[in-house]
């Protein structure tokens, strides 16, 4: 074990649950060098005048629903297969969309990076609900049946996506083998769904060729939602990457259970997959909230590619955990309860 001290970050590396490096109060800008080293090289940067070409396609058509998908990617005469990241926006199944301003950047950062980029259209379940679009008090127990139906359908999009992808994979250049999602809060909790739906063999899987599975998913703010019970995972998942602030009220950072239903956030997937011996990675920030459902995309890119080289390109099988701890500052208590979600998400 190694040991490090300095002035403002505590930060906890667990590889393959056998090899330990923890970094005390260290600057984070120190942290960050290190971990581009571990990852034996960093993330390529190109000119201004780089090209990135921008395509829209139409790719599902729901009820009154028309379902577009935006795909970025340097332009370039290469006509080697690239990886592909599926995009899910955040607005907590309410609001939001694809193109957002906000997450433009990211897209091109990626693109290039060597992927290609498709940012996705979704059902958003509770814009449809009656209750919430005239604004009404919302009780838990009515949304436990909005939240079920609503995951459900982002799910079945994102899988539809997929296979879309899939089928114009060798038009695009994609290798059909590194398809990744990364989810902003409601889409976190999509892309979450998504990995945890394959691992169980769930009926909405089946949507997506035999055999498929996504290559690595990032989640920022995200959780899984469950009506049986304890979360149970049948089948390795893919490698997972999560960044979450333990004082998140509009998403769990632990987990929020109301009788045998249950929202489990970060924390509590990263002990799962601990113990079910899965690839993952876990950044979380003290005190912070919800800050984390679209920050990693601008801060955390050394840590995105660190992922995405570390485990879904190399496929190095690992167990990372980063906490990110302030100095001097109270902790935040957050005794997350069913109304914060509704409060926070439902009821604006």
């Amino acid at each position: 074990m190694y040991s490090f001290k300095k002035n403002n970050l505590k930060n906890k590396l667990l590889c393959s649950g056998i090899i330990k490096h923890v970094f005390m109060k260290m600057k984070r800008s120190l942290i960050l060098l290190m971990l581009l080293f571990l990852t034996f090289g960093g993330y390529s940067r190109q000119d201004n005048d780089t090209i990135i070409l921008k395509e829209t396609f139409l790719y599902a058509i729901k009820d009154t629903d028309t379902l577009y998908l935006d795909k970025y990617e340097l332009k370039t005469s290469s006509n080697e297969q690239k990886p592909c990241m599926i995009f899910v926006f955040g607005g907590g199944f309410y609001a939001g969309s694809r193109d957002e301003e906000s997450y433009i950047d990211y897209y091109n950062f990626l693109a290039l990076n060597g992927y290609t980029v498709v940012a996705i259209d979704y059902r958003l379940g509770f814009k449809k609900a009656e209750d919430i679009k005239d604004n009404k008090k919302v009780t838990f127990k009515k949304f436990l049946k909005y939240f079920e139906y609503t995951i459900d359908i982002a799910v079945e999009d994102l899988y539809d996506a997929t296979d879309f992808i899939l089928k114009h994979s060798e038009e695009w250049g994609i290798d059909k083998n590194m398809i990744s999602a990364t989810g902003s809060s409601a889409g976190g909790i999509t892309v979450l769904h998504a990995a945890y739906e394959i691992s169980n063999g769930g009926e909405l899987a089946k949507r997506l060729p035999e055999n498929f599975n996504y290559a690595g998913i990032i989640s920022c703010a995200g959780a899984i939602f469950s009506m049986d019970g304890k979360l149970k995972w049948k089948d390795m998942p893919a490698p997972i990457q999560m960044f979450h602030g333990d004082a998140d009220k509009n998403v769990p950072y632990n987990k929020l259970k109301f009788f045998r239903y249950g929202l489990y956030g970060s924390e509590n997937l990263a002990k799962q997959l601990r113990k079910r011996e899965a690839n993952y990675y876990f950044y979380s920030e003290r005190n912070v909230d919800h800050y984390l459902a679209v920050a990693p995309l601008y801060n955390n890119r050394e840590e995105i590619m660190s992922f995405l080289d570390r485990y879904v390109t190399k496929k190095m099988k690992l167990q990372t955990e980063i906490e990110v701890v302030p100095m001097e500052i109270s902790k935040i208590k957050n005794n997350y309860k069913p109304k914060d979600y509704i409060k926070q998400n439902l009821n604006p």
